[in-house]
């Protein structure tokens, strides 16, 4: 049981360490621009994460389903639409980003004409196939990303001789940046547990105890994955513009580095993508289409999408689709919980 625990929370991580995550886009944004302040918002984020992971498997284990369309059959049909809304929403648009991603990712290796669709929809279609398995194949993915991504920073921290400690971005923010700081934290911890909901589902029908040690071993994972990132770029806050600082970080190092740094991403793009592939099928077949028109709109949402471009997604887009998460997905399962304690 303790190996199922490890392998659904290795699972839950790779679900989250999307090409944002990897690339160091997402860290930059959410957390390391607040300097000094982004060791204690990364802290809120991971326990912000805990909770909902526990929240969402408790949840789904009391209805007894692995579709997480299914914690809502109980709700009114405000509350289900409104999530599933919500996640179609937020799926269409992380995918977008990580389907405009592994365009890029293919298209740096591989210089031919036609390298970019045809790495976006060949990532896009691999995600789909893995979708409908197990958490197992998805778990050995992500064991390989989360150890090639603490090496490759480990390894970029390894090479700088120099001690100094560089903290510019906003160091001395004032209460009103650290408000909006500590918003974004909690955002982003929602839209990333939106994002993993159809995998964390998947993990769920165990006991209380095992739920706990998940959620835990998820949250600590996470944590150390985040504050390792964010020290190394605190030490270089000339990458904030950056769309993929990480490969910026690498490159400096030859092929190689350039190499290790592409597939770094990439694997964090397919671990992303096919937990948000299964999210959204499953909310799209809520709706009870015919499961050709159902499969057709799950792969055409997020392709639409990812013609916005990576950056402009994650910048703009990720915070506020965050927030609406909260309230539409988690705040739902929050009051229901409290119904049932009272």
């Amino acid at each position: 049981m303790k190996n199922r625990n490890v392998e659904g929370a290795i699972a839950c991580v790779g679900a989250v360490i999307g090409a944002g995550f990897a690339s160091g886009r997402e860290i930059m944004t959410f957390f390391t621009r607040f300097g000094v302040h982004s060791w204690w918002l990364i802290l809120l984020a991971a326990c912000v994460m805990i909770m909902l992971c526990s929240l969402t498997m408790r949840a789904a284990g009391s209805q007894c389903t692995e579709n997480w369309c299914g914690i809502f059959s109980g709700y009114s049909k405000v509350s289900r639409h409104g999530s599933q809304v919500c996640a179609i929403a937020l799926m269409s648009i992380t995918g977008g980003a990580m389907i405009s991603a592994s365009g890029h990712m293919v298209e740096l290796l591989w210089t031919f004409e036609w390298a970019y669709p045809i790495g976006a929809l060949g990532t896009l279609c691999l995600a789909w196939w893995l979708g409908f398995g197990s958490t197992k194949s998805i778990s050995y993915i992500s064991g390989i990303l989360t150890v090639l991504f603490t090496g490759a920073i480990l390894f970029v921290l390894a090479q700088k001789n120099d001690d100094q400690w560089v903290v510019q971005l906003q160091s001395s923010a004032d209460r009103t940046s650290i408000a909006f700081g500590a918003v974004n934290a909690i955002a982003y911890a929602a839209m990333n547990l939106t994002i993993a909901i159809g995998v964390v589902c998947k993990c769920a029908n165990q006991t209380s105890r095992n739920v706990c040690r998940l959620s835990a071993i998820f949250g600590f994972i996470l944590i150390g994955m985040l504050f390792l990132s964010n020290y190394l770029y605190l030490k270089h806050p000339e990458l904030q513009n950056e769309a993929f600082p990480i490969v910026k970080l690498l490159s400096q190092f030859g092929t190689y580095g350039f190499v290790v740094s592409v597939l770094l991403l990439y694997l964090a793009i397919f671990t992303t993508l096919i937990a948000i592939i299964c999210t959204l099928r499953n909310a799209i077949e809520s709706y009870v289409m015919p499961s050709t028109t159902s499969n057709i709109i799950t792969l055409l949402l997020p392709i639409i999408v990812s013609f916005i471009g990576f950056s402009d997604i994650i910048d703009k887009l990720y915070a506020p689709i965050g927030v609406c998460c909260l309230i539409f997905v988690f705040l739902p399962i929050m009051i229901k919980k409290k119904r049932k304690s009272s």
